[in-house]
């Protein structure tokens, strides 16, 4: 089947022409993993410090704490370990932060009495199945969750901005083609393509539309210094 070109989706004016287009990013936009892997490792690391010695604080107030600061210190390490999964695949910061907390619970309940036999016969029998139940659950809880996050991903990587002489859209070419958002240019004092900086995005982005309705492009393999320099040259 022959790839489908991004600017068809739009339906062009006949005299409205493209600009430019290209691929968004997938991960996230944060800063390095360098700065944020050492999160998870030195929150694992007091955590591990605190839960070996807590025979060893006096009876008290502290003492009391203790438990408090390692489940602060676990859930800092979580946090962190989403965000710098996130770079990989996005955003999704929900479904990241669900899996990683529940997916190791059904692990151990997997283990503890995940089969049952058709039979009833010994465990050791060469004819399993696994608990329908637990099944079901596990399907709802972490396989609907998982699917989700694997076709969030797949549109990711299948997004491509266009740039016309008229506006900005956000067009996915697979696994559904169709056009996710588009903005005219020159809507009101947000209506003009700009160039963005943050903590977050170190290498900056460009947004279009105000504040409280903003559309961010990600780039994956182009400057948006030179990609907006371009567009307000041809637009010009």
């Amino acid at each position: 089947m022959a790839e489908l070109d991004p600017p068809s989706l739009l339906r062009l004016a006949p005299d409205e022409h493209v600009i430019w287009q290209g691929r968004a990013a997938v991960g996230a936009p944060w800063p390095s993993y360098r700065w944020l892997l050492s999160l998870p490792l030195v929150s694992g690391a007091a955590w591990l410090l605190l839960a070996s010695l807590p025979d060893a604080w006096p009876p008290g107030p502290l003492h009391a704490l203790i438990p408090m600061i390692s489940f602060g210190l676990a859930m800092s390490g979580l946090a962190a370990t989403v965000v710098a999964a996130s770079k990989l695949v996005g955003p999704s910061y929900g479904l990241l932060a669900w899996l990683l907390l529940i997916t190791p619970v059904f692990l151990v309940a997997w283990q503890q009495r995940p089969w049952t036999t058709a039979r009833g016969t010994p465990p050791d029998s060469n004819q399993l199945e696994l608990d329908p139940v637990f099944a079901s659950w596990a399907l709802a809880v972490v396989g609907l969750p998982l699917a989700a996050l694997v076709v969030d991903v797949l549109r990711r990587m299948n997004t491509t901005y266009v740039i016309t002489d008229r506006r900005v859209a956000q067009v996915h070419v697979a696994p559904w083609p169709g056009v996710e958002w588009q903005h005219a240019f020159g809507l009101g004092a947000h209506g003009d393509l700009r160039l963005e900086r943050s903590w977050r995005a170190p290498d900056g982005y460009l947004a279009i539309g105000p504040p409280w309705h903003l559309r961010a492009l990600h780039l994956r393999d182009d400057d948006p210094a030179a990609v907006l320099d371009l567009v307000r040259r041809e637009r010009r």
